[in-house]
Formats: C-alpha cells, sequence, structure tokens
C-alpha cells in the first residue's frame, strides 16, 4: 500500500489524479491527455493503454501478488523516469524534469 502511494505521488508530475487497481487492471485516471499520451508513447508497453478520455489501463499478468508488484514498479518507472527533458504540465510556471 505505502508503494502505490508512492506512485501515486510520482503520477501526480504526470497530471494523473488518481491510481487504482481494478481486478486485472491498474486504472490510470488522468486530467491531461497531452500528458497521458506523451506517457504511454515514451513508455511503448503495450500493457499501458489509454481506454477513454479520463482513463489509461496498466494491465496486470495472471500471477497477483507478483504481478502487482511488477506492475507498480513499472508503473513508478514509466511515471518517475521516462520524460527526457522539461515537460509542460499545464502553468507556465510549473516545470517538471525528467
Amino acid at each position: 500500500m505505502l508503494r502505490l502511494a508512492e506512485v501515486r505521488l510520482l503520477a501526480s508530475r504526470w497530471q494523473i489524479a488518481s491510481v487504482h487497481r481494478e481486478t486485472r487492471d491498474l486504472v490510470l485516471a488522468y486530467r491531461s491527455s497531452r500528458l497521458i499520451k506523451k506517457l504511454v508513447a515514451e513508455r511503448a508497453d503495450p500493457r499501458l493503454r489509454i481506454v477513454d478520455e479520463k482513463s489509461a489501463y496498466y494491465r496486470l499478468t495472471p500471477d497477483d501478488e507478483a504481478a502487482e508488484r511488477e506492475a507498480v514498479r513499472a508503473v513508478e518507472g514509466a511515471v518517475a523516469g521516462v520524460s527526457r527533458g522539461a515537460v509542460y504540465c499545464g502553468d507556465a510556471s510549473e516545470e517538471v524534469r525528467g
């Protein structure tokens, strides 16, 4: 649970408002379609996909406990280390550098 809280904090730089588990997926509710598209494109992982104008899903593998730990590490890595350079996050005074 602590790791999921850490992922939520890291995800905020991508304007991901919440992360929760829904059966076989981690659901990322996002605010910026531009940033989520950038994240998905840079991550190039077929398990991370945009499903609608507010949600992206990261598909878990069948091995639940190991898969959840793997997915949290993967999403954490995606939101913490994908960006090369500055990313505009909606406010001219705010930049996120990866």
